[in-house]
């Protein structure tokens, strides 16, 4: 099918559309994606334990903040809430705008797909220095970390710099790093 033809048939949406949607929603390119069903139980007892370490973490300093989902306008037709965030500073209003230090997206069932390509492309496109992938049925965690290629123009690429159950990774934000211990989320 030809672009032209699928943006005939297919509606594009926009920010302005997603505002009056209930329930939880996602908009990548115009495309709406609905957050659905509700995660299960130890994906959410993951995603709490991960909330409290970053939050335990992210107390010593004043730089860095820990955010659950948030949406994050991107573009006028993409819109996106990671399920946790670090930002660097306070954000103010209702929405973020610009890209967070590093996400961690939780796999389900409903969302594999989704997050281990587009969301990956999307975020490795805003530059966002780390993309941390949690897959809670096989009790594994993938740090994919921006890295220079060998052309300065070239754009940073994603590198996956850590696959693990149990160990702890390092992440170096620019004046402050911290060490995760992923063992303590499961």
């Amino acid at each position: 099918m030809s672009s032209l033809l699928k943006q005939e048939l297919l509606p594009h949406y926009t920010y302005e559309d997603y505002k009056h949607w209930e329930g939880r929603w996602e908009l990548i390119e115009g495309v709406p994606y609905a957050m659905s069903p509700a995660p299960n139980l130890f994906h959410q007892q993951v995603s709490q334990n991960i909330a409290r370490l970053l939050g335990n973490i992210l107390s010593t300093q004043s730089i860095y903040f820990p955010y659950l989902p948030i949406d994050w306008q991107i573009a006028d037709d993409t819109v996106v809430q990671p399920d946790h965030c670090i930002l660097k500073g306070k954000p103010r209003g209702v929405k973020i705008q610009t890209p967070p230090v590093l996400v961690i997206e939780i796999l389900s069932p409903s969302n594999a797909l989704k997050d281990l390509e587009l969301k990956y492309a999307l975020y490795q496109r805003e530059q966002v220095p780390y993309y941390v992938i949690v897959d809670p049925m096989k009790e594994m965690v993938t740090v994919h970390r921006l890295e220079k290629t060998l052309s300065d123009k070239d754009t940073p690429r994603y590198s996956s710099v850590f696959e693990s159950r149990d160990g702890s990774f390092i992440f170096e934000l620019e004046g402050f790093s911290f060490e995760f211990p992923f063992v303590e989320i499961w």
